[in-house]
This record gives structure tokens, C-alpha cells and sequence, in this order.
């Protein structure tokens, strides 16, 4: 990766390790050859993508705990919390009152269950996920319909690891990981009812997916 010059890899033999204490992880690195990143590398994006959907989690790193001593350091780029550094210099994460999310229906003509098309939930709720981006990647589809709405946005449904393509049932900030580890984004409540991810696959035309819409009311 540009500002990277190194190699990177969250999958060995088949696995994903998700909850291990710092030594676990130091000795899944060193069974491989490797190590675990530095702060900077993570940061850089060096990892980023390699595999296990860990771009929206806490990695561990081989530097030292450093006290954060302003709140942009503890920033998580997420909708519904804020994010302040404690006095002790440990950032404290906080949901905000009453912030909801919209969800919307996989397809303009979906029938969702007689849901309305387009309804605010809590981001702890679960949903499905479908993805946007403003570019081409592998996988995505770029309907004619949603261009000539919206712009040139290009939709996707499987983005999940191999043999978990169709990411069913998640949290907002699940989904948000989801998109994120294939370089896209959650859509718009707009694109999604402009059909650009429709028939992207997973036969999420009649489900509700999370858009990236925020609102503090139903």
C-alpha cells in the first residue's frame, strides 16, 4: 500500500483470532514468521483490508500504552458516540441519546414486510448490509437506474469473507466495518431507494439494510 512498506495479514490457516489477550497475539505472529504492527502501521493502513473484517476493531499493536491527552485522539469516525480523553488519559467512549439510524428497503419496489421504505433505528438493532462506493470494485454492480438518480455510485451485497459473502443480521457499526474492509461504504437512504444496490445479490431486495443516514427522531 502506498505509505506502507511492509506485508500484512489478519487470516492464517484458515482463522481469524477476534478475542486474544496481547501474548496470544504476539505468539499467533511469531508462529507465522511475523510480528505484530506498530501503532503507525495500523494507522497507515497497512492492514487494512487484509482479511477477517477487523478494520472497524482494536487491533493490538507491539508499542507501548501512550495517555491520550486531547479527545481527536480518541475520535472513532462513529455516528452515535462521542468520544472524550478521561483525566487518567484513557479515552471514554459514550453513546449519544436518542441517535438513530436510518434503514431503508434493498429495492425502490422491494416488499419489506410492510415496513415503511425508510425508517429510523437504534444502531444496536440488526439489520442487513449492502454497500456503496463512488468507484469500481470487484463486485460491484452499477445499475442505470440509480445513475441517472443519484450519480455514479456502485452497489454491492457480498461483502463478506468467503463463506460468509452475505453479511445478514448485523449492527450499524458492524455493517460499517463490513463496507469499510472492502474499501466501500454504508449507502445513502437516496441510493439505496434508487436502487443502486439492487440485485447485488444475497436477495436483499426485500429486506432492510442500514444506510449511512442519522437522525435524532423517528
Amino acid at each position: 500500500r502506498e505509505r506502507c512498506d511492509i506485508w500484512s495479514q489478519s487470516e492464517f490457516d484458515g482463522n481469524c483470532y477476534d478475542e486474544v489477550n496481547f501474548f496470544e497475539a504476539f505468539l499467533v505472529c511469531a508462529k507465522q514468521g511475523a510480528r505484530l504492527c506498530s501503532k503507525d502501521e495500523l494507522l497507515s493502513d497497512c492492514t487494512r483490508g487484509s482479511g477477517c473484517g477487523h478494520n472497524g476493531g482494536l487491533i493490538w499493536s507491539i508499542d507501548t500504552w501512550e495517555p491520550c491527552v486531547t479527545d481527536a485522539e480518541c475520535e472513532d469516525g462513529l455516528e452515535c458516540t462521542t468520544n472524550t480523553c478521561g483525566g487518567d488519559g484513557i479515552c471514554q467512549v459514550n453513546d449519544v441519546s436518542n441517535c438513530l439510524i436510518a434503514t431503508g428497503c434493498g429495492a425502490l419496489d422491494g416488499n419489506c414486510s410492510h415496513r415503511p421504505q425508510r425508517k429510523a433505528d437504534p444502531a444496536f438493532h440488526f439489520h442487513h448490509v449492502r454497500c456503496c462506493s463512488d468507484s469500481p470494485l470487484p463486485g460491484f454492480v452499477l445499475n442505470p437506474t440509480c445513475s441517472s438518480t443519484v450519480g455514479t455510485v456502485y452497489g454491492a451485497s457480498e461483502v463478506g469473507p468467503p463463506g460468509e459473502e452475505c453479511q445478514e443480521l448485523k449492527t450499524y457499526d458492524e455493517a460499517v466495518a463490513a463496507c469499510d474492509a472492502v474499501g466501500a461504504r454504508i449507502c445513502t437512504a437516496d441510493e439505496m431507494l434508487s436502487d443502486c444496490t439492487k440485485d447485488s445479490g444475497c436477495k436483499l431486495n426485500n429486506k432492510i439494510s442500514w444506510t449511512s443516514d442519522v437522525t435524532t427522531g423517528r
